[in-house]
């Protein structure tokens, strides 16, 4: 810590005499803005190296008195970076800091890509041991850590250290917090838990013990194409990728009885589904469902809201009616194989369109039953045609000519 302390202090006082000199050469007036930007950019790298130490002393120890200065050294900086900003150039552009040649952007544009350069601890994900969070845990610390070169290796151990919790923090408990002791920390982690064929393993057995969906909603269903999703693209960032087939027939498996009967009704028979072709659908899916639960809420709320405003038996007996007649309706959930819309298909619009033919057609074509214009199994209990009595629902009626004769559904 005593070292520690010792080249902060000493990074401290050469920052703070860079910062005095090209104060007094503005305004002595002796540099023009391209040399100014040049000459900020020095001391931008030693004002982010003072943060970077900054951080690692007060890790180790907050309530030090040598870092009670940052705060004006920090005023002092972002003082001198505003007066860089706002020297005036003729063609009134602004130098790049790497390069001292003109950029066309605005005053401030310099200024905040400095303030953004520092490291979001934040952001940096926490892994606790558990072997299916291990991928996403490497590529997001090697991405914002590890391949940086703006940090020192002390540092990033630390921010490794800070990222660890469980089993995966004990990995790395007999490394002290030293520079040297990073590669040695990270590759203890690698040992441990970066094993190919483990990995794969693991997230292929995760498919394949895709759990069935008993009752479908938005929510169930966004969890099996969000966790499926999650799986293949870390077996793709280790160079694996299973058979799609084999993924499409998985996750087929394991939907709602409901929703496989209509993702069956959508499909060729000589045709094998493509696994985008099963997101799509499933996408589609869940949107319907999520526009039917938030209209079902809402229908019972309004439902709740009418019960507190009426007492009276006449009334409350009313309102039961209602309420089954609008839940009803709310629980119309299967798309109209007509159209796709929720509505039985002899309310669908486009049916309706068609000619008595076409929809004779329709409904053999679907394998529909004549009756209810529904698939079921057995014998249909629906009423027959209002208009002849006969075993068709009454949109399939013909006035000029006898009922085709269909094989019942």
């Amino acid at each position: 810590m005593a070292s520690h302390i010792k080249v902060y202090n000493q990074k401290r006082n050469a920052l703070n005499r860079q910062i005095k000199a090209l104060s007094d050469a503005i305004e002595q007036g002796t540099v023009d803005r391209t040399n100014a930007v040049l000459r900020l950019q020095r001391v931008t790298d030693l004002f982010h190296a003072h943060e970077e130490l900054h951080d690692v002393i007060e890790m180790e120890d907050p309530t030090n008195k040598a870092l009670e200065r940052m705060t004006v050294l920090s005023n002092d900086y972002y003082a001198l970076a505003s007066r860089v900003a706002s020297i005036p150039n003729p063609n009134g552009s602004v130098p790049d800091a790497s390069t001292g040649r003109d950029i066309p952007t605005a005053s401030s544009t310099f200024l905040e890509k400095q303030r953004q350069l520092k490291l979001p601890v934040a952001d940096i994900p926490k892994f606790d041991g558990n072997c299916d969070q291990w991928i996403t845990f490497k590529n997001s610390f090697e991405s914002m850590v590890a391949t940086r070169t703006d940090i020192d290796d002390l540092v990033k151990f630390l921010y490794l250290r800070d990222a660890l919790q469980k089993e995966a923090a004990s990995k790395i408990a007999i490394f002290s917090a030293t520079a040297e002791n990073y590669k040695k920390a990270w590759k203890s982690l690698i040992d441990a838990y970066d094993r190919k064929r483990i990995l794969i393993a693991r997230h292929v057995d995760a498919l394949l013990d895709t759990p069935t969906i008993g009752i479908a909603t938005a929510t169930s269903l966004s969890r099996l194409v969000d966790d499926t999703r999650q799986r293949l693209s870390v077996l793709k960032s280790i160079n694996f990728e299973p058979d799609e087939k084999i993924v499409v027939r998985i996750l087929e498996r394991a939907l709602p009885i409901d929703i496989r009967a209509k993702w069956e009704e959508s499909l060729q028979l000589d045709e094998f589904p493509t696994l985008d072709e099963f997101f799509k659908f499933i996408d589609l899916t869940i949107y319907r469902l999520s526009t039917m639960e938030t209209e079902t809420t809402r229908i019972k709320r309004e439902i709740e809201q009418k019960r507190a405003g009426e007492s009276d038996t006449g009334n409350t007996k009313r309102l039961k009616k209602d309420s089954a007649r609008l839940l009803m309706t709310a629980a119309t959930t299967k798309p109209c194989l007509r159209c796709g819309d929720s509505h039985y298909l002899y309310r669908c619009p486009e049916y309706n369109k068609d000619s008595i033919g076409d929809r004779w057609a329709f409904i053999e074509e679907k394998k529909l039953c004549r009756n209810c214009l529904r698939k079921h199994e057995g014998t249909c209990n629906s009423g027959k045609c209002k208009k002849c009595n006969q075993t068709h629902h009454t949109s399939l009626h013909r006035n000029e000519q006898p009922t085709p004769t269909i094989p019942q559904a």
